[in-house]
């Protein structure tokens, strides 16, 4: 290298750039790399290469370009491009300046950060302009994305504003991706990454979503989508949508993309409130002007249908291409629109009507307080029942509003688009709005009809109530009160019972019509005298009884049916029974009746009429307590007069004691009647004394000191009434036992008034003391007959005992049959293992039977017991119960009988019948015992039939029959009668009595019945009826299967060769390490000598017990879970404290898994280390 240019690339070196030197072709001659800059490859790999060899065609033809522009005109030129270095988007700026004919330097400048600093300002500046430009922001959301993706060279670009009512994410613009025509994309936010960011309020970057599961949303695959940043828009705390840039390829995102992203969707975010904000004062001012307007409309005079035309007019003005209606909505759910104003091309809807009743869900929103909005009619499932109504209506899409009147919903304010349409909160504010409004005016049009009746109701009220309270008899009130009530035309009719309080009866008294002349006439003379018990079902009695007024639209089935017939009976027709109380007690029922289009006006005039009834109560009570207090004095002195007993009042003052120890309690007593006290108990009255002082005196002393306290504690304790007894000798030295019921009233603090009543006991007394006796007798010997029967008992419970123990061996013959049968055919034929499906089958059966096997001994303890509420059914088909029981005992009535040159047949005949409730175990060993039975009729062979079918009997509850029929030997009648008596058997020693008697019993526990039909010769048939399981079926959820534990070193301890290894086996296959041992002084050894992660050990084991293993292994390794396998498992009530798990023999391998789950989980961990 010669001097001159050795100080040119000493010259180079120190400028800080990426320097090339090309030829005229583009061929690299040389390369000075900067440390800042790095390179794709070392510079010797660039030189003597072209640069369409190095780099992309595109950036390969814009350089030879600028190489050959710059060698012809001899001047500088530059340009920048992009490249994608380790994932990153840089920019460069490539200056080619000529250093002779026929070479050209570039200098490369990364400026990466300077294009960044722009991307902000003009981001900013483009977006403002565009704002600016438009008046709406739908060309906003057009063209914003673009604005994006060109600024930040990001082909995928988006913005989604947030909806918060539906917690959705809204496409409002976007470049690069899908378009649809259908309406912006709406996306549930906990399905996109924006929801994310929206609700946590930070910007979420990704250079490769697939190296970010979290990331990686199908959405964002199907679109090809590989980096991405996405920023919330937020302004004054509220985030209000997203801002997206995405890339096709892995992107690293450089650090300052997001902080200058954001200051754009922050921008972005205050620019697109502002805007709201003006649009929302736009809109509130025409909502004002629009209630301004409907308001000018309405003038005081206006009826309500007026006020709704004139309202519906005004909004219809104000949205010209929706059709405005008003509707009201009766009880029954029928639809009448009083009024509509449409666009053309819309029918007009007034005076049409509908039933709801056959869209629940849309008739329950329309009462409710919420707007029904409906943006598409036809996928709507709302609008199912009513499509075709509302096709033919001309509606696609509609919102109903309720215009309510407190808690009443008085009509329905109606917006019909003739498309479907996505409705804005303008037009729903409108509606809201303007229905309130609508509310008002009709409330107020209402206020102002009561207010004028309610002032001519009060004055009629008024001059009833006079009349009424100035008489107290009780026919003058009611003949006022019915005769004032229908005259002012409240009611057309009205009808009148009084309640009997003592007979507990109402009794109607009265019947009224108003005439068409306004006069009041006879109503039904038929009804009166008509008397129900207040217990009657009458809705009258009931009214009554209960005190509640009841309101009744069409027939009811508490009518009475003397006069009154369902078939002539109107169903528009509302009866009311109103019930007339003073506090809680009803003293009268008054009934009327209106056409339903009056009710609501009916029920405010009972409303009105509260204080006009209970001026009528308080008549009736006075009127009533003035005819009971009369003919209660003639009563009481003819009682006095002729009652066996003593009747006496006093006054009793409490007074300072004339010395310490004197009573302060002074009576002042008298007799009602002393010649009625004399009959009563004869006593000598000294002359200048009173009876009651002769009374007095013949009490026995020792019973005058506790009279005294009794009746003093009843006072002083403020008791309303106190009882006593004591003794007295009458004239004739007899002793007589008398009973005092002593009523007191209190007067004064101090004061009180007593009234007694004294009858003699002296019988009942004697007759106490002989019953007495005669219980202390009675009490002995129901003691030696309880000891007697207690050892009947006994004796009956352990013979039944032993005959059921000794039939226990039918049962489990009958369960082993399928399992011996089924593995025997599979040991001695082994071609029937290649049969995958067959062995699979037999297999199945094995396993079943089995299963079944494990309930015998709980059947047998249910035996003819009621099944307990927590032991649910589920719902059956007989028919595939009956499959498996024919299956199961196939080796009994096919093999066997075949074998000894017998052929029996199995016929079906299963209708599609309903399920039933019950227990499938059960059921298949019921039906396996008979089928096995049938066999047993059949020793040279036949052929059973087994049926099911429905039976409709006289009752209207249909019953679920399956019938088993064979043609063996048949059964006497004796036989027939005694067959499902327990241990009655005629299969000698061979049999226990136990099979149909447990068939019986578990027929019993499926509230089932059995139908025995036999004679001898001809064969036998067993009917089981089953009731219908009318409930739905239930809906089962998917187990939540074991979740696999992670590999563990597992310790088994048992004493049987065959468990440990089928527990081991269990384990291996799930991918556990096992060490097997036989005692538990190895296990032991086992875990000293290494360590293991969980011990499964058996319980009964000699020498060492699993329950002594598990405590030493919880003392000395602390934390090791244990699980304890054990054939007693159902009968532990309570888990051993070193016992984390219970498995019950025979233990299947999800039972296993689901222990060792449960043992190993970090709750579970957590607690045994706290408890260690």
């Amino acid at each position: 290298m010669s001097e001159s240019e050795g100080a040119r690339h000493a010259l180079l070196q120190a400028i800080p750039d990426l320097i090339f030197r090309f030829d005229a072709d583009g061929t690299f001659l040389d390369c000075v790399p900067t440390p800042s800059i790095p390179l794709l490859a070392h510079p010797d790999v660039f030189l003597g290469r072209r640069v369409d060899d190095v780099l992309t065609e595109d950036h390969a033809a814009r350089a030879l370009e600028h190489i050959r522009h710059t060698l012809s005109s001899g001047t500088t030129c530059a340009h920048e491009y992009a490249l994608w270095l380790d994932d990153t988007r840089r920019h460069f700026e490539a200056r080619y300046s000529p250093v002779s004919d026929n070479e050209v330097i570039a200098l490369v400048r990364d400026v990466t950060y300077q294009r960044w600093q722009t991307v902000e300002r003009d981001a900013l500046n483009a977006i403002s302009s565009l704002f600016l430009d438009c008046q709406a922001l739908a060309p906003v959301w057009e063209r914003v994305p673009g604005i994006l993706s060109e600024k930040f060279d990001y082909p995928v670009a988006a913005v989604e504003l947030y909806d918060r009512p539906t917690d959705h994410m809204v496409f409002v613009g976007s470049v690069g991706l899908p378009r649809r025509d259908d309406g912006p994309v709406r996306i549930p936010c906990d399905q996109t990454i924006s929801g994310t960011v929206v609700k946590s309020g930070e910007p979420v970057i990704a250079a490769d979503i697939e190296r970010r599961p979290d990331y990686a949303l199908p959405g964002l695959r199907a679109l090809g989508v590989r980096g991405f940043v996405c920023v919330p828009m937020r302004n004054d705390g509220r985030v209000i949508g997203t801002v997206v840039l995405a890339h096709t390829r892995v992107c690293r995102v450089p650090p300052s993309l997001p902080d200058t992203l954001q200051l754009v969707a922050d921008f972005l975010a205050r620019v697109i409130d502002h805007f709201w904000a003006q649009e929302g004062v736009r809109q509130r001012q025409v909502r004002l002007r629009l209630l301004n307007d409907i308001a000018i409309g309405i003038t005081s005079r206006m009826t309500i249908e007026e006020i709704v035309r004139s309202a519906i007019g005004q909004i219809y003005d104000d949205f010209p291409t929706l059709r405005v209606a008003y509707s009201t909505i009766d009880a029954h759910g029928q639809l009448s629109v009083l009024t509509s104003a449409q666009p053309e091309g819309m029918s007009a809807i007034a005076g049409m009507s509908a039933d709801l009743t056959a869209a629940p869900e849309y008739l329950a929103g329309l009462r409710s307080e919420e707007p029904v909005i409906v943006e598409d009619v036809s996928s709507d499932d709302r609008m199912t029942p009513l499509r075709d109504a509302m096709a033919a209506g001309g509606t696609g899409a509609f919102v109903d509003v309720p215009v309510r009147h407190s808690d009443e919903v008085i009509g329905i304010l109606c917006f019909d688009a003739p498309r479907p349409k996505c409705w804005s909160e303008h037009e729903l504010t409108t509606l809201s709005e303007a229905a309130a409004y609508l509310a008002i005016a009709i409330r107020g049009a209402r206020s102002e009809r009561e207010l004028s009746e309610h002032r001519s109701r009060l004055g009629t009220f008024d001059e009833i109530s006079k009349v009424i309270l100035s008489t107290l008899d009780i026919d003058a009130i009611l003949d006022i009160l019915g005769r004032e009530i229908v005259e002012a035309g409240y009611f057309r009719s009205l009808m009148i019972a009084t309640v009997d309080e003592e007979a507990d009866a109402v009794t109607v008294v009265r019947s009224l019509a108003r005439a068409p002349d306004g006069s009041v006439d006879k109503g039904a003379q038929n009804v009166l005298g008509t008397r129900y018990d207040l217990a009657d079902p009458n809705i009258t009695a009931v009214v009554a009884r209960t005190g509640e007024m009841a309101v009744l639209t069409g027939w009811d089935d508490r009518f009475d049916s003397e006069f009154t017939e369902l078939d002539t009976y109107p169903p528009q027709k509302v009866a009311y029974f109103i019930p007339v109380k003073r506090r809680d007690r009803v003293l009268a029922v008054l009934a009327t009746a209106s056409d339903e289009r009056d009710k609501q006006s009916v029920l405010h005039r009972i409303e009105a009429m509260s204080p006009l009834l209970a001026q009528t109560a308080v008549a009736l009570d006075h009127a009533r307590l003035f005819h009971r207090t009369r003919t209660a004095r003639e009563e009481l002195h003819a009682v006095v007069s002729c009652a066996r007993c003593l009747l006496w009042h006093a006054t009793v003052e409490r007074r300072e004691p004339d010395f310490p120890a004197g009573r302060y309690l002074h009576w002042d007593l008298q007799s009602f009647n002393e010649d009625a006290a004399q009959q009563f108990l004869p006593l000598d009255v000294a002359p200048g004394s009173s009876y009651l002082q002769a009374w007095y005196e013949a009490k026995l002393p020792e019973d005058d000191g506790p009279m005294y306290e009794t009746a003093k504690n009843a006072l002083m304790g403020g008791e309303s009434r106190y009882r006593q007894e004591f003794r007295c000798r009458d004239r004739h030295g007899a002793l007589r036992w008398l009973e005092e019921d002593v009523f007191v009233e209190k007067l004064e603090p101090d004061r009180w008034r007593l009234v007694g009543v004294c009858t003699d006991i002296t019988d009942r007394k004697a007759s106490e003391q002989e019953l007495h006796a005669a219980n202390e007798r009675l009490g002995e010997a129901v003691d030696k007959l309880r000891q007697t029967q207690e050892q009947a008992l006994l004796n009956e419970r352990l013979r039944a005992l032993g005959h059921m123990a000794s039939g226990i061996a039918h049962d489990f013959n009958n369960a082993l049959t399928p399992i011996l049968g089924f593995s025997e055919l599979l040991l001695t034929q082994p071609d029937e293992l290649e049969d995958t499906a067959v062995a699979r089958e037999y297999l199945d059966m094995i396993h079943t039977t089995a299963e079944d096997a494990r309930h015998i001994v709980r059947r047998l303890r249910d035996f003819y017991r009621a099944r307990g509420d927590d032991e649910a059914h589920s719902h059956l088909d007989l028919r595939q119960i009956i499959a498996e029981a024919i299956s199961l005992t196939q080796p009994k009535w096919k093999d066997e009988a075949q074998a000894l040159g017998a052929s029996v047949r199995v016929h079906t005949d299963l209708a599609d019948t309903p399920h039933v409730l019950g227990e499938a175990s059960e059921l298949r060993e019921m039906l396996t015992n008979l089928i096995l039975n049938a066999c047993d009729a059949m020793p040279t062979g036949g052929s059973i039939t087994i049926r099911t079918y429905v039976e409709t009997g006289a009752e209207s509850t249909p019953a679920i029959c399956l019938s088993i029929r064979d043609t063996g030997i048949g059964m006497s009648e004796e036989v027939r009668r005694r067959c499902l008596e327990p241990f009655f058997t005629t299969k000698s020693a061979h049999g226990t009595g136990l099979g149909l008697a447990m068939v019986y019993g578990i027929l019993r526990r499926h509230d089932a019945t059995v139908d025995i039909e036999s004679a001898e010769g001809v064969g036998t048939t067993i009917t089981l009826s089953f009731p219908t399981a009318y409930d739905e079926l239930p809906r089962e959820d998917e187990p939540t299967p074991a979740q696999p534990a992670a590999p563990l070193r597992v310790l088994v301890v048992d004493d049987e060769p065959v468990v440990r290894k089928l527990i081991g086996a269990y384990l291996v296959s799930d991918g556990h390490g096992v060490v097997s041992v036989s005692s538990g002084e190895d296990a032991i050894t086992e875990c000293e000598r290494q360590m293991v992660d969980l011990v499964v050990t058996d319980r009964a084991m000699p020498e060492m017990s699993g329950d002594r293993l598990a405590d030493i292994i919880k003392e000395r390794f602390p934390g090791t879970p244990v699980v304890m396998v054990t054939g007693f498992g159902p009968l532990m009530h309570h888990r051993p404290e070193s016992v984390d798990a219970i498995l019950a023999k025979p233990v299947t391998r999800g039972e296993l898994q689901g222990a060792i789950a449960e043992v190993t989980s970090e709750d579970r961990r957590e607690a045994g280390s706290e408890h260690g």
